[in-house]
């Protein structure tokens, strides 16, 4: 099996992030907007009637209250897989477009459930405005990260930061990312698949 370099984004790949922020999301506003509703990942004001500045300062608040991140959840059996594949000589780098300001939190969460291991790397989003009309920006971030760190595979949730990998990506299904997919592209359902992928890489 060959060692590979392998690039994981955070939320809705290792971090089962969606369902905590839709929770709060619905209770600062009001609202009774539905994961499966999700097919914007940064623009729920499409579905509750305020503005984006609105959206931007709910998330950049929920990004750095802690007791809300560290109990966000790992995907199932993520941990044991990880562990597996470091064990195996491969390498893995954390690469987010969180903001810098969730970098102590990001930290504290990745240890909390067992995802820092030697050699493991984190490379989050510097830039103050976040949440903000320059999406595309943070694609282009995670693609320089990722080329700069030598990454030969990529697990991501969103389409369009794959779209704009020339490696291969794995792209764990969620509500926001459907469609057609570039040949780089695959469509996993859990990581039971992604393991099954690298084993045979």
């Amino acid at each position: 099996m060959k060692k590979l370099k392998i690039g994981i984004d955070i939320d809705n790949v290792i971090a089962d992030s969606y369902p905590s922020f839709l929770s709060n999301f619905n209770k600062v506003f009001a609202t009774r907007i539905k994961y499966e509703e999700i097919y914007d990942f940064y623009y729920l004001e499409k579905h509750a009637g305020i503005s984006h500045i609105e959206t931007k300062k709910f998330i950049n608040r929920i990004l750095v209250d802690e007791e809300i991140q560290l109990n966000i959840p790992p995907y199932k059996d993520v941990q044991k897989i990880l562990s597996a594949w470091i064990k195996a000589g491969h390498k893995i780098h954390y690469i987010t477009s969180r903001p810098n300001t969730t970098r102590d939190i990001t930290y504290k969460w990745l240890e909390k459930h067992g995802f820092l291991h030697p050699g493991t790397t984190l490379d989050l989003f510097n830039a103050a405005q976040h949440f903000d009309k320059h999406r595309k920006v943070i694609m282009e971030y995670k693609k320089t990260i990722a080329q700069n760190r030598g990454v030969e595979l990529f697990i991501e949730d969103s389409k369009e930061i794959a779209e704009t990998m020339e490696i291969p990506v794995l792209l764990l299904d969620r509500p926001w990312n459907k469609g057609k997919l570039k040949k780089n592209i695959k469509r996993v359902r859990d990581w039971s698949e992604i393991d099954k992928f690298v084993g045979k890489s």
